[in-house]
């Protein structure tokens, strides 16, 4: 059996568990470092919205405007998977 659990360092180096933790004598450990914390349950469940006054003014927003072959972008992609998912046919 294969669990995650979360966990910390103490200011006095030692792991302090996200939650109680049972490990018997024969169980092997697995411990990774991340440089980064990993996401919480919580945060997922509750993303910081889109700020949409700022993701307007970036410049991509808008850039394939004034392409005649992107006015319907579904038409668009369902065309090129067909020809890279038939190019051997």
């Amino acid at each position: 059996m294969l669990s995650t659990i979360e966990a910390t360092i103490n200011q006095f180096g030692q792991i302090v568990w996200s939650e109680p933790v049972q490990i018997e004598k024969s169980q092997k450990i697995l411990i990774t470092f991340l440089e980064k914390p990993i996401q919480t349950q919580a945060q997922k469940n509750n993303p910081r919205p889109i700020e949409s006054h700022r993701l307007k003014d970036e410049p991509f927003i808008g850039m394939w405007k004034d392409r005649e072959d992107m006015q319907d972008s579904s038409a668009w992609v369902r065309a090129v998977r067909y020809q890279e998912w038939n190019q051997g046919e």
